[in-house]
């Protein structure tokens, strides 16, 4: 099951987290990559690992196994008063509530939440996050078109990430396969987003 929900946030709140996500220090960000059954290797924005992403990008293969490689954020210090972390007192307090009165979750409990930055070049293999309950994927990415890439396959369709969109899909049957297609060359901007999983507690 995959369902989206357009302008689901107040447009004010949605265009200041699109506007403090652009303005997200770069030390915040760790570079994420994974291949096949290795764990996912995180790297922040140094000069030394700039040369070790170059060397795993050449070894980066779609040939069977699950690969990504994409930008996201990680834990903050305790106490932490971002856009980010004052996201997540929404999604753990009126969401949570959304989400029961409009999915089969009766008691839903955040698994995990992050900010995603699909630069060019980026991509997210075929996987399915069996058990792993309801994913939401808030899109903050304005102005963005097909022909970029960066779109969410599920099922043998695609879905562009639409500002202000929510997207949910029910992984608690197995998981459902899904991917999301390498970002173009051509894109004027990065594909940004908030998502993480709700099981039930």
């Amino acid at each position: 099951m995959i369902k989206i929900y357009e302008d689901f946030l107040p447009q004010k709140l949605a265009e200041n987290i699109h506007k403090e996500i652009y303005k997200t220090p770069e030390n915040w960000w760790s570079t994420v990559y994974k291949q096949g059954n290795d764990n996912a290797k995180y790297f922040r924005n140094t000069l030394e690992n700039k040369n070790s992403k170059k060397e795993l990008d050449k070894k980066l293969s779609l040939q069977g196994d699950f690969t990504y490689r994409f930008t996201r954020s990680t834990n903050h210090v305790k106490n932490c008063a971002c856009y980010e972390c004052k996201f997540n007192t929404y999604l753990e307090g009126a969401f949570t509530e959304w989400l029961i009165s409009n999915t089969h979750l009766q008691n839903p409990k955040k698994f995990q939440s992050f900010v995603s930055v699909f630069d060019k070049g980026d991509y997210l293999g075929t996987h399915t996050d069996n058990k792993r309950g309801i994913a939401f994927v808030f899109n903050f990415t304005k102005n963005w078109i097909p022909e970029y890439g960066g779109m969410l396959h599920v099922a043998g369709k695609y879905y562009c990430p639409t500002f202000n969109s929510l997207t949910l899909m029910d992984l608690s049957d197995g998981g459902l396969p899904h991917f999301v297609s390498e970002v173009s060359n051509l894109a004027p901007h990065q594909r940004v987003a908030i998502s993480g999983w709700f099981n039930e507690s």
